[in-house]
């Protein structure tokens, strides 16, 4: 039996009313395993921090139920919740020095002297701030920063921190750099991490599991590798990396419960076996997802899966994008790895032909 930190059972949050009233979350559930990082994504809007905001506590939702350790917690107050919370703007007192952040929740949690001064420094050697504890926080860079609100909020030892698009903030390189350590910190303390970002990369490099989500709904929860390669509707799809969609018809269903089927391209004779969705049994069209880089061109057309014409070619210095005209007047992009020896190198106006294996084939459900 799995082990679940967080339950969330049927929680919708409405604001206003009649006929403007907004559904920010819609019976939305999910459970959050113990010493697990996970993250809500989605576009702004979709509802994540609201999600957020009421396992903190800080929102009340119009229905449903927010367990934690199986203990209902739907209307305690965020004080009475052993969840702690890292803001986007960080919230650092800027008078106070590096320490004297870390154990101010401590000190107004009553704590022992001796057991605030042990854990301000475990959190330091934690977080690797040791020589900076005397600094004041707006003496310190934003990564610095970022680590110090980090500590002050794993100081209590809560059972679950959540973290609010912490990174946004920070540059590029940095964010990079502080994913690696939210991971590390997450490992090392076995603390349950819940992570908002609207942000694939993000979500993609650090999450055990990933739930993303649109409109208030949840639509899809699964590991990176599920939900990048195995996404079930085309908004989870499109939204997580980079994505082409190609109208096909479905040319034979096995009959009963099964999900097998074929499909064949536009212009094509050959079929290809794939997984139907149920919704799609009595359609006669479907619409295939092709990652970029489960495609390869060749300057060869026959037996292809798709032909165009190139139109253009993006260098990104790990990879070059080849971007295709199909013959239907529709796109598709192709990625391929570069490599010192070079290899298959088109030039714009060439006639190409895309394979693709059929186990890169994923009929998506409407």
């Amino acid at each position: 039996m799995v082990d679940d930190t967080i339950r969330i059972e049927g929680v919708g949050k409405y604001f206003g009313a009649e006929p403007n009233l907004v559904k920010a979350l819609d019976n939305v559930s999910v459970n959050i395993r113990r010493n697990e990082f996970f993250t809500l994504l989605g576009p702004s809007g979709c509802g994540k921090t609201t999600l957020l905001r009421l396992i903190a506590g800080f929102e009340s939702p119009s229905f449903g139920t927010i367990l934690l350790d199986n203990k209902d917690i739907t209307t305690l107050p965020p004080y009475q919740r052993s969840v702690n919370t890292v803001f986007q703007s960080y919230a650092l007192f800027p008078h106070l020095t590096v320490a004297q952040n870390i154990s101010f929740g401590l000190e107004m949690l009553n704590k022992p002297k001796h057991e605030i001064n042990q854990t301000v420094d475990e959190m330091l050697a934690l977080v690797h701030m040791e020589e900076l504890k005397d600094r004041r926080t707006n003496q310190i860079s934003g990564g610095q920063q970022q680590r110090v609100a980090l500590a002050r909020a794993l100081a209590p030892k809560p059972d679950v921190l959540l973290l609010d698009e912490p990174l946004s903030a920070l540059d590029y390189k940095l964010r990079r750099g502080m994913q690696i350590e939210l991971k590390r910190l997450q490992l090392e303390t076995g603390i349950t991490f819940i992570f908002v970002t609207h942000d694939q990369e993000e979500a993609l490099t650090m999450s055990d599991r990933i739930a993303v989500m649109n409109e208030g709904h949840i639509l899809q929860v699964g590991s990176p590798d599920e939900i990048y390669n195995d996404p079930q509707e085309r908004f989870v799809a499109d939204f997580i990396g980079e994505s082409n969609f190609v109208e096909v018809d479905i040319v034979g269903k096995a009959s009963g419960a099964s999900s097998s089927g074929s499909i064949r391209f536009a212009n094509s004779k050959k079929s290809y076996p794939v997984k139907i969705p149920a919704n799609k049994k009595n359609d006669k069209k479907a619409l295939v997802f092709i990652r970029p880089e489960h495609a390869r061109l060749d300057g060869k057309t026959r037996g292809a899966t798709l032909t165009g014409t190139l139109a253009n070619k993006l260098f990104f210095g790990t990879d070059t994008n080849y971007h295709i005209d199909l013959d239907d007047g529709s796109q598709f992009v192709v990625r391929a790895q570069n490599t010192l020896e070079g290899g298959f190198s088109p030039a714009v106006g060439d006639k190409l032909g895309i394979f693709v294996d059929e186990n890169a084939l994923k009929v998506l459900k409407d």
